[in-house]
């Protein structure tokens, strides 16, 4: 396992022409500081566990050029000890996958992905999974035309207690939920939803139709 770093300043790197950026910083045990603002992934497709297992780092906020990315797969994953993210200026339009994106991340309270644009995505699996320490999620901006998979999107996240998915669609062969939580849960649907979400409900559920 890689030692990691405290501090890493990589702003005169050129890396304009960089198609790939997946692994970069992962597995980096000791990092607390990281500094990218000048990093030119204008050209980048794959950011495959970029940011992957940051096991020091509690406050993170990512300001790339997205637009061309097409695979976000496990991107922010098994950072177990990240408070807060900030991904505000993320352009997603292009991202085929989100699969497991933020899974294992367990400290994180705090998640910014208010502009996400997911008309393209295919993949969702996994990517809350095991988020403890979340309560709330509001998806209701989600564009679900083109998912495949939903397959275990919120499973772990055992504290969740308001949680939207307002515009997500969804077949009866694509149940997703798993939600195990230890808090009460304010779920908020829409009407083409409410059948399967009621069909998966417990007790300490609360089904808001919108």
């Amino acid at each position: 396992m890689s030692s990691g770093f405290y501090k890493l300043n990589l702003s005169n790197f050129n890396t304009k022409n960089v198609l790939r950026i997946f692994f970069m910083f992962s597995d980096n045990a000791n990092s607390e500081e990281l500094d990218i603002s000048n990093f030119d992934t204008s050209n980048g497709i794959d950011m495959d566990n970029m940011f992957s297992d940051q096991t020091s780092m509690k406050n993170l906020t990512v300001k790339l050029d997205t637009h061309n990315v097409k695979n976000m797969h496990c991107m922010f994953c098994l950072s177990n000890s990240l408070k807060f993210l900030n991904l505000s200026s993320f352009d997603t339009q292009n991202v085929v996958s989100m699969n497991s994106m933020f899974s294992y991340c367990e400290s994180l309270e705090d998640l910014d992905i208010s502009n996400f644009n997911t008309t393209n995505v295919k993949e969702f699996s996994l990517m809350f999974s095991s988020c403890r320490s979340i309560k709330v999620l509001d998806l209701s901006f989600f564009d679900t035309t083109n998912v495949q998979s939903y397959g275990n999107m919120f499973s772990g996240c055992e504290n969740l207690q308001r949680l939207d998915i307002s515009s997500f669609h969804f077949s009866e062969n694509q149940k997703f939920l798993n939600v195990y939580t230890q808090k009460p849960l304010v779920i908020i649907v829409n009407k083409d939803i409410e059948k399967y979400v009621k069909e998966q409900a417990r007790d300490t559920w609360m089904v808001i139709v919108k």
